[in-house]
């Protein structure tokens, strides 16, 4: 089993090279998949049926945003396999994995979800009826906050996608971070704990908010548990 695993991802690896060096010749469509206040976010259908994900990204903080995927790889911390740069008419552009699998998807609570062929929107029309494992996910993200502070990183609300099960309004959370623009290196100290512990919290309340049932007995319940575990 490991040796097929590591067979899988050497085969990655290649592909990850070869998207890197032909995506701005190959003329592939894209589909937007989701919009920020300074990104947009395509999805890539390669000709071997393998997706990837192309996000625009300001060439001046191209470097800097490599870097702190890194740093959170480092930091043990959820996030993609794989960062390239790269190019796309003539623009800077990030390459990386599509976390979208056959039986769930990952979005942000900042994502504009106006547009109707995005996942934000669709889960905006049917939302989540009961989290199943909020209050260990809120124990598990504050310890996610505690190892980027402790690697002198601090983590916006911005950063944070959430899983979503596909077809189900009752799921279970999982988290990746999947916006680097949004991470800065910084002094490590309790005010950086406490900061890291408050954007997640942020990034959460604002998950609630958007997305969970304003009919449901569970929603309050989410947001007060969210406010209670602010240090």
């Amino acid at each position: 089993m490991k040796n097929l695993i590591f067979a899988i991802n050497a085969f990655k690896f290649v592909l990850h090279i070869y998207y890197k060096k032909n995506i701005e010749n190959m003329g592939l469509q894209r589909k937007l998949i989701g919009q920020g206040n300074r990104n947009e976010i395509y999805e890539i259908t390669m000709p071997n049926g393998d997706k990837i994900v192309l996000r625009t990204c300001n060439s001046k903080i191209l470097d800097k945003t490599v870097k702190m995927w890194e740093q959170t790889k480092k930091a043990g911390l959820k996030t993609t396999s794989f960062l390239e740069p790269s190019s796309d008419r003539g623009k800077s552009v990030l390459l990386t994995e599509s976390l979208d699998t056959n039986d769930s998807y990952y979005i942000s609570p900042n994502t504009d979800n106006n547009t109707n062929n995005t996942k934000e929107w669709e889960l905006s029309q049917n939302k989540i009826i009961e989290i199943l494992n909020f209050k260990e996910f809120v124990v598990e993200m504050m310890k996610v906050a505690e190892r980027a502070a402790k690697r002198s990183l601090s983590v916006f609300s911005d950063a944070y996608f959430y899983k979503i099960e596909k077809g189900k309004n009752r799921i279970k959370l999982d988290y990746v971070i999947a916006d680097w623009e949004n991470i800065c290196e910084t002094k490590y100290d309790s005010k950086l704990i406490n900061g890291n512990k408050n954007f997640v919290l942020d990034s959460l309340y604002q998950f609630v908010n958007k997305y969970v049932d304003d009919n449901g007995s569970q929603k309050r319940r989410y947001l007060d548990e969210i406010e209670n575990s602010r240090p």
